[in-house]
């Protein structure tokens, strides 16, 4: 399957060129474009938390540590003093990476659940309600986040799928229909789905969305991605030489050469 930089890059790629997309076609303000590009990444490397040495796994579980401890020790700082709260902290930090994370890895599988079709409509929806209700963002703004997180999520599954295929050799190998499934063991097949509908009840309505799928955004968008006249037609433009040959022969004037002769004897003269 793909490694961890395989799939780091394509997501930032084709996230990046989509939110870029998104930008010319005035559907999107420069401030989103990082939005989109963020979502695009996690989804690209989310699968890959059933994994017990993955990247985003380790990562993801560091961050909810600190920020866990310090919720912990902040709620607790009437109580105790200073480094009675430190020790709180400590605590706190290894039960979430360490104890939590083990009993996580030894839970999970890899190529389990999290390499389903199900659980990247999840992610989806997991990040649309947290961009709605948690960071206070607006519906149409929180869903194309949440989308974007579903197409790496995808793109991920499907780079694990074409990684099973040896196309020069016409094989297989047996990891061929693990990432692209609908669904898993049967206990993590039934938790997935009935989060599913639980979080797309509670995510914001999918209105004013019609923007970003209608013929004409989409002929707008086609028609941004390569230039009529070539690659940087406007620059090698011919009308522009002479606009600037002309220019230059303004500086260069006979006029201004006399000019600048009297200031160099004006200044000799000093």
């Amino acid at each position: 399957m793909a490694n961890f930089k395989v799939h780091l890059s394509v997501a930032s790629v084709t996230s990046g060129l989509g939110a870029v997309a998104l930008l010319t076609a005035a559907l999107a303000r420069p401030s989103d474009v990082f939005l989109y590009l963020a979502g695009g990444i996690i989804g690209g490397i989310l699968p890959d938390v059933d994994a017990d040495n993955s990247k985003p796994l380790q990562l993801a579980f560091t961050v909810f540590a600190i920020l866990f401890s310090f919720l912990i020790m902040f709620s607790q700082s009437t109580h105790y003093a200073v480094l009675e709260l430190a020790l709180v902290w400590l605590l706190s930090f290894f039960f979430v990476r360490w104890g939590l994370f083990t009993l996580f890895t030894r839970l999970t599988v890899h190529r389990g659940m999290f390499h389903a079709i199900p659980s990247a409509l999840l992610a989806c929806f997991i990040c649309t309600v947290l961009c709605y209700r948690l960071l206070g963002l607006n519906a149409t703004l929180s869903w194309m986040t949440g989308l974007f997180v579903l197409q790496g999520y995808l793109l991920h599954l499907t780079l694990d799928e074409l990684y099973s295929l040896n196309l020069f050799g016409l094989t297989t190998r047996r990891s061929l229909g693990s990432a692209l499934k609908l669904y898993g063991t049967p206990g993590a097949t039934i938790l997935v789905y009935l989060l599913l509908v639980a979080f797309f009840y509670i995510t914001p309505e999918f209105n004013r969305m019609e923007a970003f799928f209608d013929a004409d955004s989409l002929k707008t968008m086609g028609e941004r991605f390569y230039p009529d006249g070539g690659l940087f037609s406007e620059f090698w433009s011919i009308n522009k030489v002479p606009l600037r040959l002309s220019s230059l022969d303004n500086v260069l004037s006979l006029e201004n050469l006399d000019l600048f002769k009297k200031s160099l004897g004006d200044i000799h003269d000093k």
